[in-house]
């Protein structure tokens, strides 16, 4: 079984538990899916991505450097970084 490695920067670390996880898949799936496991496993997850009106504008979602949509496919194998943007000055 292979898996999709997702890194965690900022609050949704302390969410996750973990600054890392995995997610298992045996082929390319669409980062909405990675996303349900990810609210299935983690409760604290999902509770705050339930909170969201649209997680695509309230977390930066990247693989390989690139913006991700919910529709993007990710590769077993790959790394996708949830970042939630930082705002102030």
């Amino acid at each position: 079984m292979q898996a999709v490695t997702i890194k965690a920067i900022g609050y949704i670390s302390s969410l996750l538990g973990s600054s890392e996880v995995m997610v298992a898949c045996d082929y390319p799936v669409p980062v909405s899916t990675i996303l349900d496991e990810l609210r299935s496993k983690y409760p604290l997850f999902s509770k705050y991505a339930g909170q969201l009106e649209n997680i695509e504008e309230s977390v930066l979602i990247l693989a390989d450097g690139r913006d991700m949509q919910l529709d993007s496919l990710v590769e077993p194998g790959k790394q996708l970084v949830l970042v939630t943007p930082v705002s102030g000055g």
